[in-house]
């Protein structure tokens, strides 16, 4: 899991701390449902990361070789996951826009103050790179961001592949999940911020859970 920059999943029931004093075998229970819950919940997004990223690799080894043709490439790759992807975009090795699948301004839209992108500029091992969800400068949509490093063939940084990814998609799968009364699943990267969480409280407040720039 660290790959995909996640550490942990938590689930909290209402149901363990409504377990009561000498009630070890209530508790005992809690404690493996919220085990079993949360090996779906990690399981279901390094799933989902895996195959992002593998799309990324594919999509990057077709904007390296033959960029003309990127576009049909991300067509196809769209058209087999049909699943809550936003955004396929590239930035180049300033910082800019340099490809989306969007239609758009037609405006430059700058992009080298984003986290993904400063991630990858930084150097450091070729790995995925998962955002925080962020607020689209073309989609205008809250997406969380896969991205992978582009490298041109002198092995100098030459920009960020970027995929796009709604939060609900992610988080859809765990709408079946029985979490209690007051049961909650979240998901935290390495550094401790909160990529997701459902149900998201503060939505149903109307109150962002992210403050995407």
């Amino acid at each position: 899991m660290a790959a995909f920059a996640v550490i942990m999943v938590l689930i909290w029931g209402a149901v363990a701390y409504q377990v009561g004093t000498g009630r070890e075998a209530e508790l005992a229970g809690a404690v493996k449902q919220g085990k079993n819950l949360s090996a779906i919940v990690a399981e279901h997004f390094s799933s989902y990361a895996g195959g992002a990223d593998r799309i990324l690799e594919r999509l990057r080894i077709q904007w390296t070789r033959e960029p003309k043709r990127f576009a049909d490439a991300v067509a196809v790759e769209k058209g087999f996951r049909k699943d809550g992807f936003v955004q396929i975009a590239v930035i180049d090795a300033g910082g800019w826009l340099a490809y989306t699948d969007l239609p758009g301004s037609k405006e430059r839209v700058f992009l080298g103050d984003r986290e993904h992108f400063k991630a990858h500029l930084g150097g450091g091992p070729d790995r995925l790179h998962i955002s925080n969800p962020v607020r689209g400068r073309v989609s205008g949509k809250l997406s969380i961001q896969f991205t992978r490093r582009i490298l041109d063939k002198s092995g100098r940084f030459a920009g960020v592949l970027v995929l796009s990814v709604s939060p609900e998609t992610l988080v859809h799968v765990y709408e079946g999940l029985d979490l209690g009364a007051n049961g909650l699943v979240g998901i935290r990267r390495l550094d401790n911020t909160l990529l997701l969480r459902w149900p998201d409280i503060d939505a149903a407040r109307q109150t962002p859970s992210f403050l995407p720039d």
